[in-house]
């Protein structure tokens, strides 16, 4: 049995005279969009209607598509608005940087301790970069620079990104606060 060969999906006919419907030897005019196209062509590709049978054959519109998988339950919005606690390698490389951005603040602490202020606040500012690039991974699900992960960030995604930043460096503060002065 020889294979069946599609016709060809070829871009509009220039300047068709087609009217309407199928011309023998002449280009189809899209009952949908109002595009002319050569006579063997089966697919309007710019509107997805079957020029044979009259069947459109588009895929849904974006919109449609969202609709259909708008999360219904807790967990699902809630893995929804943190995609990378759901990924086992963003998860595990998330980790990884959150323990190292956990020894760079620990390296702070000791360095502030010992007097080193400048050396301190450099060991702290890494480790809060650190730690901004693990919470957007966890919030983008994906691993990618900070740069690139905070261009999509949606609000409720900025207002856990700043609430993830604020809540350890007040407490940070709070605690050097507490500590004190070094006599």
């Amino acid at each position: 049995m020889d294979p069946v060969e599609p016709a060809p999906l070829l871009p509009p006919a220039e300047n068709a005279g087609s009217v309407g419907g199928r011309a023998a030897a002449g280009p189809v005019l899209c009952p949908n969009c109002a595009v002319n196209w050569p006579a063997d062509t089966v697919l309007c590709v710019r509107c997805g209607l079957n020029l044979q049978t009259g069947e459109n054959v588009a895929p849904p519109t974006p919109a449609a598509a969202e609709a259909e998988q708008e999360p219904e339950t807790r967990l699902e919005r809630f893995a929804a608005r943190f995609p990378g606690l759901f990924r086992p390698k963003t998860l595990v490389a998330s980790l990884i940087v959150l323990a190292l951005a956990g020894g760079c603040f620990v390296l702070c602490v000791i360095l502030m301790s010992m007097g080193v202020v400048m050396t301190a606040a450099t060991a702290g500012g890494v480790g809060l970069i650190l730690y901004a690039q693990a919470v957007a991974w966890v919030l983008t699900g994906e691993i990618q620079l900070l740069v690139e992960a905070m261009t999509e960030f949606d609000g409720p995604r900025w207002n856990a990104f700043f609430l993830a930043l604020a809540i350890p460096l007040t407490l940070a503060f709070a605690f050097m606060g507490l500590r004190g002065p070094k006599e």
